[in-house]
Formats: structure tokens, sequence, C-alpha cells
């Protein structure tokens, strides 16, 4: 499988040539007759998708210079395509290269035009590509390629002459490295002895000199230098024809110094430039030159297609590193799982283990629990009744005549519940609770009863300002408004002392103060 073919195309002929493993191969000649004809349709039948590059040299090619306002887009393009119009509207095959931008006035573009004034020629050949879906990737011209043969040269007029077995003479001048001018003269021999080409030669020489000269393309005091590529047996008789003069210097270069400086493996035979320009074509294809959309319509299919294809392939093999990257990931995931579901199973089989050694309880696992949770709450917020009874001793310092007879402690709730010995605490009751005492005292060495009543009071208030809320429950009288007053007129007892019953609570703030 051939990676391209490259054909050469002139007035009577086309060879092609096949390249592969970037290097030109063979060599194929077909006339232009029927005969031709359809032996290349089979040529294009035996390498279908191949692309094809088509190199031109014929004398109908026309070259102009113009200067076009230096923009860019769709602007440049409309400026183009009015030049076309107006310079070659009777030929598809045109097209347009900048040369170089201008240093003064506006700075325009000079562009040079050219164009292939006899489309039939080519067209003719190209027909028959299209009917064989050919993939044509370009149309080709000797003269704008061939600027790489002599790029080392350092010269401001520089005339490069080379000879095409099947089509001819070609001249080019290039002056500051720009085209400038180009001529084609039929010269066709299949063996070529150096009197066919130093008589032709010295001719077109001096015609072409002249008319530089008449178009002031040279200038009065600079010679022309003029680069003649050739083979080693034409070198020697050619070096000795031409003589340099204070007009022309000649510099005759070897062929095969040339195809091993271009990277031509095969050393051309005989002066044929051919096999040299094709390998420039194939070894770096430069962009389209002359092909229209028309022609180009399977390469650009095929390029499509191409593409597709890679896009398709990068995203199958972008899908299937994803998925072999998940399908790791849930390896690993799955190894994981499987170790902790063992670790699993090993904690609860020594949890069984361990349960099962445990001495036999009366009361089961979850009352234990709760029970140790109860006694954890109590521990942080139990409250004690050493605090308030200390306090409510310090009160009963400052009254001596009463006497303490019974005392009872409790914690209850803000709606006053007491929290029965039956009945879960838990930190929210806790942090509710109010302590309460149930105090039952006496008032002794007293006189009378208006003092025991005073001292019961003296002795409320003062735990009031202590910080406690105290209540009489039992006073040693009734002072109830809706109570009877009774007594016993005869009786000879002396009063010696009343009794009393007191609810003590020790109120939020205080109790946060002592605890």
């Amino acid at each position: 499988m051939v990676d391209k073919l490259l054909l050469f195309l002139s007035a009577e002929w086309l060879s092609v040539y096949s390249w592969k493993r970037g290097q030109l191969q063979g060599g194929q000649l077909f006339s232009n007759d029927i005969s031709g004809h359809d032996a290349f349709a089979a040529l294009l039948d035996k390498h279908p998708k191949v692309p094809c590059y088509l190199l031109v040299d014929l004398v109908e090619e026309d070259f102009r210079f113009e200067t076009i306002p230096h923009v860019g887009g769709r602007d440049r393009n409309h400026i183009v395509l009015r030049k076309f119009e107006q310079f070659y509207h009777n030929t598809p095959f045109r097209h347009a290269q900048i040369l170089y931008r201008e240093q003064d006035g506006r700075r325009d573009d000079m562009t040079l035009f050219s164009a292939l004034t006899n489309p039939e020629q080519v067209s003719l050949w190209l027909d028959i590509m299209l009917e064989h879906e050919a993939s044509v990737a370009g149309i080709y011209s000797v003269p704008l390629i061939s600027y790489q043969f002599v790029n080392h040269i350092s010269s401001s007029h520089l005339l490069l002459v080379t000879w095409q077995k099947y089509s001819g003479l070609r001249e080019i001048f290039y002056r500051d490295g720009n085209i400038s001018f180009s001529r084609l003269t039929p010269l066709v021999r299949t063996d070529v002895r150096t009197d066919d080409i130093i008589k032709p030669l010295q001719i077109e020489l001096n015609r072409t000199y002249k008319y530089l000269s008449s178009l002031s393309l040279l200038p009065i005091d600079q010679a022309l230098d003029v680069c003649i590529i050739c083979s080693k047996d034409h070198k020697k008789e050619l070096q000795e024809a031409l003589q340099d003069s204070n007009n022309v210097r000649y510099l005759i270069e070897d062929i095969d110094v040339l195809a091993e400086r271009i990277g031509l493996r095969e050393s051309p035979t005989d002066s044929d430039a051919t096999p040299l320009l094709l390998h420039v074509l194939g070894r770096r294809p430069p962009a389209n030159q002359f092909a229209t959309a028309d022609y180009m319509h399977f390469h650009d299919l095929w390029k499509a297609q191409s593409l597709l294809k890679i896009t398709v392939t990068t995203v199958a093999f972008i899908c299937v590193v994803w998925s072999s990257i998940n399908l790791w990931e849930a390896s690993n995931f799955h190894q994981d799982t499987e170790v902790v579901s063992a670790m699993k199973s090993s904690i609860v089989a020594q949890e069984r283990q361990i349960e099962a050694n445990y001495p036999h309880f009366p009361v089961s696992v979850d009352r234990m629990k709760a029970g140790v949770s109860v006694i954890q709450n109590l521990s942080v917020s139990a409250q004690q009744p050493q605090p308030f009874l200390t306090e409510i001793s310090r009160q009963l310092e400052n009254f001596p005549m009463i006497q303490v007879n019974s005392l009872s402690w409790r914690v209850t709730s803000g709606s006053n519940v007491v929290q029965e010995n039956g009945h879960q605490i838990t930190k929210a009751s806790l942090s509710t609770a109010y302590q309460e005492i149930i105090l039952g005292g006496e008032v002794i060495s007293s006189l009378n009863l208006r003092d025991t009543i005073d001292s019961i009071h003296q002795f409320r208030h003062a735990l009031g300002r202590a910080g406690f809320s105290a209540t009489t429950v039992t006073m040693p009288i009734n002072l109830d408004s809706g109570a009877s007053i009774s007594g016993d007129l005869d009786s000879e007892k002396k009063l010696r002392g009343s009794t009393f019953v007191m609810k003590v609570v020790l109120n939020r703030q205080a109790q946060t103060e002592s605890l």
C-alpha cells in the first residue's frame, strides 16, 4: 500500500510515481490519448483513497503582480476574487500568493497572481480522477515549488534553469528571493545528448537576458546569476560552453549533489529534474494552489472520515481506559469490603464469646445499661442536701429560742412533684429540680403567744434574705379568718412553747450559687 501518488503533468504526457516510507518509487508514463486514459483509470482503481498530488509544468501558465490592501478574512477573499475575475475569468485553476508587504505608503501587500490559462489540459485528467473517486489533495506548479533548489544561494537576481524530460526547459527568475518571471521552452527528449541541451540553452539564456533587461528587472551595474541543474555528464561540457561575463555568472549544480541535499536516495540517471521536483512535493506538500473544491471533494470526504475514525478510536480508547480504572477501583473496594466484613465477623464472634463467659445475672443487660446511665447522670447532676442544711443551721444560730424537732429533705420539680424512689430520674428532670426541707420546730422559753409568732416570722424572713423561699405550713395558733378560737379558762397549765411546721425551698439562683 503506497502512501501517496505523485503525478507530473506536461502537455503530452502524465508521469505517475508512488510515495512510500518517505521515498519516491517507480514511475509510469501515460500518453494523452484513449489508451493512456484507460491505463491511468486502471491505476487509480488499484489505489483507492490514496492522496494524489498533481504537479503541472505547462507553457500556458501566467503570472501577474499586483498590490492589494493589507486586509484579512472576508475582505481579502473578496479582493482576490475580483482580481481573479479581472485577470483569469476563463479558468478555474487560479492561485494568489502574498510575496511581501511594502514598506512605504499604505504598506500594501505585493501579491503574485497565477493561473493555468488552458484548463482543458488539466481538467481532462482531473475528470478521470473524479470519475474514479480519486483523492485529489492539490494541484501545484513547478515554478512555485522550485525555490527549494536555490534557497542556499545568496543572490538578489537569480535565474534557475531546470530540464524536465517530458515538458522542456524551465527558466525561473527570482528577485530578492521572490519569483518574478517564468517561462517554459518545450524540449522533449527521451535520450539527451550534450548538443541537444547546450544550443537551445544558449539561445534561451540570451533571449531571457534581453527580456529581463527590457523590463528593467536587472540593474545595469549588476550581473545575472544563472543556476543550471544538470548531470555530471553534462556539467563539464556546459562549463566549457558557458563562460562568465560582466553581465552573467553561471553556477552549474550537480543534480546528484542536489538530490542528496533534499534527501532523494536514488540518484538521477540524467539531467531530468522531474524526480527531484516530485520528491520535494512529496516530502513536504504545501497548501493546495490550483485545485478547486469540486475536484477535492473525495479528498475532503476521506479526511473527514479519517478524522471521524481517529475521534471514535480516541473516544473508545478513553472509555476502555476509564472502564479499566473503574473496574480496578471496584475490585479494590470489593477487597476492602471483604476485609471489613471479616473484621466485623471476628469482632461479633469475640463479643459473643465474651458474653458467653460472663456469669449469669438475674438482671438483663438492657436494664443494667439503663441503671449505669442513671448512676452516671446522678454523679454529674445529683444534688446533695449538705449545703442546704448547712445554711439553715447557720440561720438557726441567730434564733436560739427555736428548737428543731423534725426535718425531712427531698427534691421536687418545678410543679412540686416529688421524684419517688421508684421513678426514673433523667438529666432534664435533675436540671429543673428544687431542694425542699420540711422543718418542724418549737419556740421555747416564750412568755406569750405573740412573741412565739413573731419569732417564727422573723426566722422565716431571715431565711428569705438568705435566698430561701420559706412558707409556714402550721402555726401555734390558726390565724385564718375563718377559724374559731377556743380555750380552757380554768386550766392552770403554763404555756412553755409552741410548735410549728415550715417548708423551706432553695430557689434556682441560690441553688446554682451554692453548688
